[in-house]
């Protein structure tokens, strides 16, 4: 029997939509699997502990996603690390594992978002043509791409099952659904902030597809808004502050609204024509497309007018796309720059609006209408996915993606500083401390910016400028916990330790959880001659960050200092299930079992040192030793 007759037509229809989608994010995003880490990856990947950490810990739960001293946010998403921590469990620290997962995650947003619009409006070649401009737009590149960018496609994800399990609530009454919604936005706001906009736009779509049919109830709005509330709740306890500095980027409303609608303009145009991308954008080019905006509201708002049997759909459509961009414009003021990922929602309903006008005017027009209507899909499914491979070639290496982010957003403070990066670790020392001033050029009121300058001016070892920058840094900002580790390592780079320790101590007294700082003090006891003090340093700093790695071999060398070689080998266990590449924990614990005359013990651990590394000279010299009967 044919396995097809199991199958409904509705279902095979379906498997060919899924086929279909996939099909079209494979082509436009296959090759970037090969790409590296790049930008931020190094700060929330790379260097971030919490990806060894079990997955079950709630130290994912318990702080922002960075947990680095060097660069630290008030952004709140442990289901973006527990992602990441889901990746490196798989491939280590393999960008393939996680750029792969990135894909997989855009492919099933693309599933989910032809799912929602097939049930809000019944309408099949509508939600099709919806998800395949979803999968293929060149602006979801800076999301899709950009492996920090997951947490656009997590948010999206979960937000858009929060709408279609509301939508199924709405049409069987069953409450199950409801509960789902609820549970669905909570995953959302764990995610990304941005998730704010999900009880709204619920809300929204409520009163457009339903009320009329089924009646309005403002009681079935209460979960979502209860699950924002209470995230809101945990956020300020986990961030330790408000979003007070959100509203300080204006000068005044009206500059605001200006601003936002600037904005929203690029942003309408660029998701409709991305001829001109480059990830993020300087506040100070908003409203280049002014004009090409105005004739696309015009078009829309008579696409309104004339289509009154797709009324429902594209209000709904156009409100969808100003509700979601909210929580990013209000944030575009302090930040200065608006970035092309903010479409990855918004543009949801944009591409909705396009779908709905193309299929009802193909359906009714004539020859030439018709032909008009072909060349548009001829954007969409030559056009698009063209110009989304060409933008993949950006996001190889930090050089090539600062260059085209610089290309068109000015003089971006985050390009510059990794375009300076790339330069130093390249060795074109000339070049890179060219780059490496041009930073505070156009930020010279941005502390973080002469921090990051004197961070990379320590790096080039111009420790003088260095100093310079942290001290322009604090009088910026007199309070910056940055700047004074900064100075604390100029300090200690020119062997001035009794200063260098007092700049560490301001650091942790603004900033007790500093993570460079922890770690750096941790160490300093570690090697002074007061072991009793060093192991209660490194034990309250471990309560800290329980999975960092120089933070636990210092804790295990105090032990070892204190003879209290039982406690030191647990410690050290721990550091090789999670850091299992590296050589020195293997090697302290053969040294351990050496000196308890436990040779046989102690080569096996050597022995491991040495796989992790076949150049770890220690561990190849205690392994000579116990063969020739030698005394350590």
């Amino acid at each position: 029997m044919n396995p097809k007759n199991y199958l409904s037509p509705r279902i095979q229809q379906n498997i060919l939509v899924g086929l279909v989608l996939f099909s079209a994010v494979l082509v436009c995003y296959s090759a970037v699997v090969n790409a590296g880490f790049v930008w931020d990856d190094e700060f929330l990947i790379e260097r971030n502990p919490l990806l060894r950490a079990p997955l079950w810990a709630m130290q994912m739960f318990s702080q922002d996603i960075v947990n680095s001293g060097f660069t630290y946010t008030n952004y709140y998403r442990p289901l973006q690390m527990l992602s990441y921590a889901f990746d490196y469990r798989i491939g280590g620290l393999d960008p393939a594992v996680f750029h792969v997962t990135n894909i997989i995650l855009h492919f099933l947003n693309s599933l989910v978002a032809f799912c929602l619009v097939q049930n809000l409006t019944g309408r099949r070649p509508v939600a099709l043509l919806t998800g395949f401009i979803f999968a293929v737009n060149p602006l979801q590149v800076g999301s899709v791409s950009y492996i920090s960018g997951r947490a656009d496609l997590l948010f999206f994800l979960f937000g858009f099952l929060s709408l279609w399990s509301f939508a199924v609530f709405r049409r069987r009454k069953d409450h199950v659904y409801l509960v789902a919604a609820a549970f669905f936005l909570c995953a959302s706001f764990f995610s990304k902030e941005a998730a704010l906009a999900f009880p709204f736009l619920c809300l929204f779509m409520d009163l457009v597809f339903f009320r009329r049919e089924y009646g309005f109830n403002p009681l079935y709005h209460v979960p979502n808004f209860t699950v924002m509330g209470a995230w809101a709740l945990i956020h300020r306890a986990v961030s330790g502050g408000g979003y007070g500095f959100l509203f300080t980027g204006w000068e005044n409303i009206a500059e605001g609204a200006l601003n936002a609608l600037k904005i929203g303009a690029d942003l309408l145009v660029l998701g409709i024509i991305p001829y001109s991308l480059g990830m993020r954008r300087s506040l100070l080019r908003a409203g280049e497309y002014w004009p090409l905006a105005l004739i696309l509201l015009a078009a829309a708002s008579a696409a309104l007018l004339l289509l009154r049997d797709r009324r429902r759909i594209l209000v709904f459509s156009a409100g969808f796309s100003v509700i979601a961009l909210i929580p990013f414009l209000v944030a575009s003021g302090p930040f200065n720059v608006y970035a092309e990922h903010w479409m990855y929602v918004p543009g949801f309903g944009i591409f909705l609006f396009i779908s709905s006008v193309a299929v009802r005017l193909y359906s009714s027009a004539r020859v030439l209408g018709k032909t008009l209507i072909f060349l548009l899909l001829y954007a969409v499914f030559v056009l698009y996915p063209a110009r989304t491979l060409m933008q993949n070639r950006y996001w190889i290496d930090d050089a090539s993606l600062s260059e085209q982010v610089l290309d068109r957003s000015g003089r971006d403070l985050t390009a510059l500083h990794y375009k300076a990066v790339s330069l130093l670790e390249s060795g074109k020392k000339i070049k890179s401390l060219d780059a490496i001033r041009n930073i505070t050029q156009d930020h010279f009121e941005n502390a973080r910016a002469w921090y990051l300058r004197g961070r990379l001016f320590l790096a080039a070892g111009r420790i003088e400028e260095a100093e310079t920058d942290f001290g322009k840094a604090l009088e910026l900002h007199p309070d910056y916990d940055n700047a004074y580790f900064g100075l604390a390592l100029a300090s200690l780079a020119e062997n001035r330790e009794k200063e260098g320790m007092e700049y560490i101590s301001r650091t942790l007294q603004i900033n007790p959880k500093h993570p460079e700082a922890i770690r750096f003090l941790t160490m300093a006891f570690s090697r002074s001659g007061d072991p009793e003090k060093a192991l209660r340093v490194a034990e309250m700093a471990r309560d800290t960050y329980p999975y960092d790695y120089r933070i636990q071999m210092s804790l295990a060398r105090a032990y070892t200092r204190l003879g209290k070689l039982q406690e030191a080998a647990m410690v050290y266990l721990d550091v090789v299930k999670l850091y299992p590449a590296e050589p020195a924990p293997y090697y302290e614990l053969g040294y351990i079992f050496y000196k308890s005359g436990l040779n046989e013990d102690a080569l096996n651990w050597l022995k491991k040192a040495v796989m992790a590394d076949a150049d770890y000279k220690p561990a190849k010299e205690l392994i000579r030793k116990i063969y020739t009967g030698q005394n350590v």
